[in-house]
């Protein structure tokens, strides 16, 4: 299993709705921080800023997993907010 969120991150989102939400979960705290923090609850970490990331954050949002979803693109990043 390979632990680089360049590889992965694209591949759960061409992945889409086959996935869960808890398989979608497991696979990114597999790749260790900022990722791991999905599990905690009022965590608030970033992540790039590209469309795979996006949209795999968007619908950890529309599934009730986290409360907020916010594109810093000045910074290149995506902050989110665990619920």
């Amino acid at each position: 299993m390979t632990r680089d969120a360049a590889l992965v991150v694209p591949l759960v989102d061409q992945l889409g709705n086959t996935l869960s939400t808890d398989q979608i979960l497991a696979v990114l705290a597999n790749l260790g921080s900022p990722y791991a923090a999905l599990a905690t609850p009022a965590a608030s970490p970033t992540f790039p800023h590209d469309t795979h990331h996006f949209r795999v954050l968007n619908r950890l949002k529309q599934e009730g997993w986290l409360s907020k979803v916010t594109r810093r693109v000045s910074k290149s990043q995506i902050g989110v907010t665990v619920e």
